[in-house]
């Protein structure tokens, strides 16, 4: 598999992959990507709007990341976090929120980033790296978080962003066992005790585990913000009840805005704002 470490030194900025995008009318992704991917087959290092250097492996799928990814939650980031804040990302994927983050939280600050799956977590770690040599200060953690410490069961998506944890069982393979993290106890593990700025939490269905992991950092108001994406039905409810127990305002990102919308109540799965 080919590593950050072979891809050219060549910083791309994502607006040149979106003014091409507009071009088309926004029909031309798939196209858009398998050029690129031909064009740079051993994946590309890009400029994110935060300044953050992020290498995009040559996998078609990520090209997502470089022109529109879930723009609102990288806006938010940019107003929210600040030089010398500590921000955790709980799902961190390949590290895209991580770099955002990182770049806002400058060389004062910290990200810690949580990702299980193997060839995720190498991505991130590479991420992690070049955040480093950029100054800032990335600590790629490959763990699940949950409500409690432990092992879980990877359960592998068709594409890399959709992978799962899930209880395990005596047929889960033993590759398949991924360690977990209640991330309450493994900050105070860590001796990190600052107030974490920015939660964000994006772990396709085991978000309300992770929720009720974070009782005592919300008891105590360690946590100023967080953004959680959210599955419509009872997952959604069964986070509206956890959300219940703290005094916090609940924005849902809903046709283009953040909206005052009940979580129980959401009619597909989006991203909530929790400030406390």
């Amino acid at each position: 598999m080919m590593t950050r470490q072979d891809a050219p030194r060549q910083i791309v900025l994502p607006a040149l992959y979106r003014s091409a995008l507009r071009m088309t009318r926004k029909h031309g992704m798939n196209t858009l990507s398998r050029i690129k991917h031909r064009m740079f087959p051993a994946g590309q290092v890009i400029r994110l709007e935060t300044g953050a250097e992020f290498f995009v492996p040559p996998d078609p799928h990520f090209f997502g990341y470089i022109v529109e990814h879930e723009r609102h939650i990288s806006r938010l980031m940019a107003a929210t976090v600040e030089e010398g804040d500590t921000c955790l990302d709980v799902g961190a994927n390949i590290g895209y929120f991580t770099a955002t983050m990182a770049a806002k939280c400058g060389s004062t600050g910290r990200v810690l980033a949580y990702e299980p799956e193997a060839a995720n977590f190498a991505m991130l770690a590479a991420n992690a790296e070049i955040a480093g040599r950029q100054g800032f200060h990335v600590d790629a953690v490959r763990a699940a978080v949950s409500d409690r410490a432990g092992t879980l069961a990877l359960v592998r998506g068709e594409e890399s962003t959709l992978h799962q944890v899930a209880a395990a069982s005596t047929e889960t393979r033993p590759e398949d066992i991924v360690p977990c993290v209640n991330l309450a106890e493994d900050l105070q593990a860590r001796g990190i005790d600052d107030p974490i700025k920015l939660l964000k939490i994006d772990v396709e269905g085991h978000e309300a585990a992770v929720l009720e992991g974070c009782a005592d950092l919300f008891r105590r108001g360690r946590v100023r913000t967080a953004v959680v994406e959210v599955t419509a039905g009872e997952p959604a409810r069964e986070i509206a009840a956890i959300l219940d127990r703290y005094e916090a305002e609940v924005t849902c990102w809903l046709d283009g805005r953040w909206q005052k919308i009940p979580v129980a109540d959401l009619p597909r799965r989006t991203d909530i704002q929790i400030r406390f």
